[in-house]
């Protein structure tokens, strides 16, 4: 019987609901003038606010890159030697067919990047993987050649097979090559200035081919893994603050990191709230109010779904309390003319007849709750239950129970 204080715990739980609407907003606003533009939008106050968007943007000449993953080099990593270094030991060690020592000097720089590499060139990058790619073929691991010479194919895919290398690995190295030139490059736009792609400048907007790219942004390095092209897709490279100002003004280039802060944070709809407007995000995306329901009928349709559960859930409960109470009477109870239980089996019986009849009282509730629920979306579609929980004490005796909960939105003071 111990399953019993379990299904009462599962039981008792609320209701699950959907997220409401997450306001953020902009410097020409405070919490309550944001609250009413909010409430002006949805038709309703079921919102949260979650204060400005500064405080998890910043505004300041701080750079992101938006739209790939990107790594920045953040202090020492503990190599010898910057690449190009590297890169005249790893030479040598081929040169005298020391396969090995290579190939961990070059997998340790890769590791690596984008630290030692600030100033590396489109030379040494490729380089780089092209050597990795070529020791792996010479060490047995086609698989490893092969995503190795992808990697130098997308620093530059214009580079021939060169005589000096045997031509035994050159099959493979076109295969990548193909696979490589196969991906439409992204479009990257740089809002800031100082920006280098593979030691080459790069300034406004332009396409990158797929694939690892080293980015110099004021004078930090960045390992960035620009996609292949995607419609509406672009790679951005910005300040804090443009990045600010931009999602206030709803810019789609800047929808990626909107949608990572919305997953870490479980947001399914945000309003971004200026002076100058607002701005819904929904789905990864901004998104247009237009017809059909909007967040009147979604509240609506979770009362009546989280009602709905309640009623079912609860009403099997109750009934299978019911089933362990009249189960326990039925076997303690002795005959009239009979001799009663020992002790020891009397007890247990027992426990089981109250624990019964507590989960067929709160079954019952929790049903009673549901219709409630039910009963309320449905007559007060504006409204939508905030929470909703029954509860049941087991008494010596009995028990006691009943329905706790708030209703309806939240009432603000103006």
């Amino acid at each position: 019987m111990r399953v019993i204080p379990l299904l009462l715990l599962i039981l008792l739980a609320p209701a699950p609901t959907l997220a409401a609407p997450v306001v953020l907003y902009g410097p020409d606003l405070d919490s309550v003038s944001a609250a009413l533009k909010a409430e002006e939008e949805l038709g309703n106050a079921n919102f949260v606010i979650a204060g400005p968007l500064a405080d998890r943007t910043g505004r300041s000449e701080a750079v992101l890159v938006i739209g790939a993953p990107a790594m920045r080099c953040s202090g020492d990593d503990g190599s010898e030697r910057p690449l190009a270094g590297v890169m005249v030991a790893v030479r040598e060690e081929i040169l005298n067919m020391d396969y090995g020592p290579a190939l961990e000097r070059l997998d340790a720089a890769v590791a690596a990047l984008p630290c030692r590499a600030e100033d590396a060139s489109a030379d040494e990058l490729y380089s780089l993987f092209f050597l990795q790619g070529f020791v792996h073929f010479n060490e047995g691991r086609e698989d490893g050649a092969r995503e190795a010479f992808r990697r130098a194919a997308a620093i530059d895919p214009s580079r021939p097979w060169g005589n000096e290398y045997p031509p035994k690995p050159k099959e493979v190295y076109l295969e990548a090559l193909q696979e490589v030139a196969g991906k439409l490059p992204s479009s990257v736009d740089a809002r800031v200035d100082a920006v280098q792609i593979d030691g080459a400048p790069f300034a406004g907007v332009g396409p990158v081919r797929a694939g690892g790219h080293l980015f110099g942004i004021g004078g930090e390095a960045w390992w960035v893994e620009v996609p292949p092209a995607e419609a509406d897709r672009v790679v951005v490279v910005a300040s804090t603050a443009q990045l600010h100002d931009g999602l206030l003004a709803g810019d789609p280039a800047l929808a990626p990191w909107l949608a990572d802060q919305a997953r870490a944070e479980d947001w399914d709809e945000v309003l971004l709230i200026s002076g100058e407007g607002v701005q819904r995000f929904a789905g990864g995306r901004f998104v247009e109010p237009g017809p059909g329901p909007g967040p009147v009928a979604r509240d609506a349709r979770t009362g009546v779904t989280a009602g709905a559960v309640m009623a079912g859930v609860g009403g099997g409960a109750a009934a299978l309390g019911l089933g362990l109470h009249v189960q326990a009477w039925q076997a303690g109870s002795a005959p009239v003319d009979g001799p009663l239980l020992p002790r020891s089996e009397y007890e247990p019986l027992y426990r089981q007849n109250v624990a019964g009849l507590v989960m067929a009282v709160a079954g019952a509730a929790v049903a009673a709750g549901g219709v409630v629920v039910l009963a309320a979306s449905a007559g007060r579609p504006e409204a939508k239950p905030l929470a909703a929980t029954p509860w049941a004490v087991g008494l010596e005796g009995g028990a006691a129970v009943g329905v706790s909960g708030t209703w309806g939105a939240p009432t603000r003071r103006r």
